[in-house]
């Protein structure tokens, strides 16, 4: 079933990004003004994909979550009225970017707004793997006075993959706690000598391979594409001992298969995910049998980035009406 809101416009709008929705009457005075068609699906995780079959090519834009953007559907969308995507957050991995320019279709998104919020939920993480406090919080809720000896932070090596604004973020925190730190990315290379020299601007010792020493803390903040990829696998872990593993960016990053084996021989100790390659986490999932901590995909949801990302994609909505209207 479509919800459609009818305002006094020829131009329509699919949103389907959960966390805006959730609070659109904090927007619906915005959205009014703008004078768009907005169409609200139903759903519990995300849209169906014969659902966005039949609505994606009526639209002119589309504000999209968490939903895949793949060939098949934007050439639909492109056959149709679609030409613009505009991502409610930063990760891109789910819309096929290459083809949709291909198709005429516009995609942007809203960079660097989640970084303060991640990197909480990263440290979060990080402070109960070290003391343990997610297992001693259980044992005491099932009146086991559990005393879990923890390891003390200062001086202990830590891991960023991803010096991007999350990974910058999560390395300003943790420089309090008195780790030692160390980043790795792609683009920390000769050609990019402005974003390496923003990244060393955190304390950060860059490194050029992820295999040539151990971590006690390794946190992947970096986006998912064909170079990332299970960038995290058999070989990335055999280095380590006895680490612990935090991921906030993207579950495929992460092998989880390799993961899994690695807790169980113990070169991992325990990991906090707040993604997976599967979501929901199925409910066999090998991970449950070790000590993990888990997300929802949930590390950017609070009151204040919800309402920061839906205003910024908003005003985005409203640069293109007015370039729109200006052409026609």
């Amino acid at each position: 079933m479509i919800v459609l809101i009818i305002v006094m416009s020829k131009f329509t709008v699919l949103l389907t990004a959960k966390p805006m929705i959730y609070r659109l009457d904090k927007y619906m005075d915005r959205i009014e003004q703008s004078g768009v068609q907005l169409i609200v699906p139903e759903f519990k995780q995300i849209v169906a994909q014969e659902e966005l079959e039949r609505v994606v090519p009526t639209v002119d834009l589309w504000i999209i979550g968490d939903e895949e953007a793949q060939f098949d559907l934007l050439s639909k969308g492109a056959a149709g009225k679609l030409r613009t995507i505009l991502k409610w957050g930063v990760g891109m991995d789910a819309i096929d970017t290459i083809n949709a320019k291909e198709l005429g279709v516009h995609v942007e998104n809203t960079p660097g707004v989640f970084a303060e919020e991640v990197s909480d939920v990263a440290v979060g993480y990080l402070l109960m793997l070290a003391r343990h406090l997610h297992q001693i919080d259980r044992g005491v809720h099932e009146n086991w006075w559990t005393k879990l000896r923890g390891i003390s932070l200062n001086g202990k090596k830590a891991l960023i993959i991803g010096m991007g604004s999350i990974g910058r973020a999560v390395a300003k925190k943790l420089t309090a706690f008195g780790l030692d730190l160390y980043g790795w990315d792609l683009n920390c290379t000769d050609k990019h000598p402005e974003f390496c020299s923003l990244v060393k601007s955190t304390g950060v010792t860059l490194v050029n391979s992820l295999i040539d020493q151990e971590y006690k803390f390794v946190i992947v903040c970096c986006a998912l594409n064909n170079d990332t990829y299970h960038l995290l696998d058999d070989r990335f872990f055999e280095k380590q001992s006895k680490s612990y593993l935090i991921n906030v960016s993207r579950g495929p990053v992460v092998d989880e298969k390799a993961l899994v084996r690695a807790l169980k021989d113990k070169r991992v100790s325990g990991a906090g995910l707040d993604v997976f390659e599967v979501e929901p986490l199925p409910k066999r999932s090998e991970l449950k049998k070790y000590n993990c901590i888990f997300g929802a995909h949930n590390a950017s949801n609070t009151d204040e980035a919800v309402d920061k990302v839906s205003n910024l994609v908003l005003d985005k909505l409203n640069t293109i009406l007015s370039t729109s209207t200006a052409m026609d």
